[in-house]
């Protein structure tokens, strides 16, 4: 018989995979990043999506910088 364990917590999440390439994870509301290509700029906007993070961005001198918003 398997026996029941109440009082063990679940340890908590560990990062697995590849490190994230944009830095929006450690973004505060008024960062920014600059970025160079359109797909980079597509990119960076998806990956802050995926984190709950609302950001923007708009084309400047040198490529495309990455807001983030809220």
């Amino acid at each position: 018989m398997i026996k029941l364990d109440k009082t063990v917590p679940l340890p908590g999440p560990v990062e697995s995979g590849r490190p994230r390439k944009y830095p929006v994870d450690r973004m505060r509301k008024g960062h920014s990043f600059l970025v160079t290509t359109p797909s980079e700029r597509s990119s960076a906007l998806i990956a802050a999506h995926r984190v709950g993070i609302v950001a923007t961005s708009r084309a400047v001198a040198g490529g495309f910088r990455i807001w983030r918003v809220m």
